[in-house]
């Protein structure tokens, strides 16, 4: 009896079941399985097209803004150079004429490798006595959002007036720049700490810049004068032109008037 009863107990498992039972129950368990692995896969496919259509989304937003933004702001498109230049009550069949034949591109040209030289690689670049200054950090002592404090340019150009390498620059070691009677100069020339400037009319974080530099003026009158030079970066649709009008301006006396001009438009 216990022989019969572990062979009742066999044949109740599958492979002990008839061939036809045994078919039929084949059949329904890979009907289960191919279901399963059906949903798997539809569900894998699903969250992949998600992904990809985020992604594809979030670049073309991203591209499509940024491309918009670029081509509205036509503050420093030719003709509007042109119609600052006259404004500035400029000879404007001279400036044209300058502007047009790409008088200044050799003068430009000649500043971005200067600065390149400097080690420049950026903008706003300013060079405080030689030491360079990345970016365009305030008056004052900042803080970022570690809330580690960086010196500004009080106490950069104060460490300057003292003798002092100062805190907070780029490099140790001071480059020695050439600067002629010709050069874009504004302020002193008696002046103890010079700030030579490499920046672009186009760039938001110039003319932020532009402010700060204005307060340093202002601050240290006599003691501070500022050099400046063209550093227009390449992926600025209106850079190259605009730094070729101030040079164009600068023929006619009125370089320092379109560099204010073209900063305070680029930045309406």
């Amino acid at each position: 009896m216990a022989e019969d009863s572990q062979k009742t107990e066999r044949r109740g498992g599958i492979f002990d079941a008839s061939p036809k039972s045994t078919f039929i129950m084949g059949i329904l368990l890979g009907v289960v399985v191919c279901v399963i692995v059906g949903l798997v896969l539809s569900l894998t496919v699903l969250k992949s097209n998600d992904t990809n259509s985020s992604n594809t989304n979030g670049t073309a937003n991203t591209n499509t803004n940024s491309n918009t933004n670029a081509a509205a702001d036509t503050s420093l498109s030719v003709p509007n150079l042109k119609q600052y230049a006259a404004d500035l009550k400029l000879d404007t069949s001279k400036f044209n004429k300058c502007l047009d034949n790409s008088e200044k591109a050799a003068k430009v040209a000649e500043d971005e490798k200067l600065g390149t030289t400097a080690g420049v690689q950026g903008t706003p670049a300013t060079f405080v006595n030689g030491y360079l200054v990345s970016g365009a950090i305030p008056f004052e002592d900042y803080t970022d959002t570690n809330s580690t404090t960086y010196p500004g340019f009080k106490k950069i150009i104060d460490q300057v007036l003292a003798g002092k390498v100062p805190s907070g620059v780029d490099s140790t070691t001071a480059y020695k720049f050439d600067i002629k009677d010709t050069d874009h100069i504004k302020g002193s020339s008696s002046a103890k700490v010079t700030l030579v400037v490499f920046s672009d009319f186009q760039c938001p974080y110039c003319q932020r810049h532009e402010a700060t530099l204005k307060q340093i003026l202002d601050a240290y009158k006599d003691q501070v004068r500022i050099v400046f030079y063209n550093f227009p970066l390449s992926f600025h649709q209106y850079a190259e032109k605009a730094a070729e009008a101030a040079e164009c301006a600068g023929d006619q006396g009125k370089f320092w008037e379109m560099h204010d001009k073209m900063f305070t438009e680029a930045a309406a």
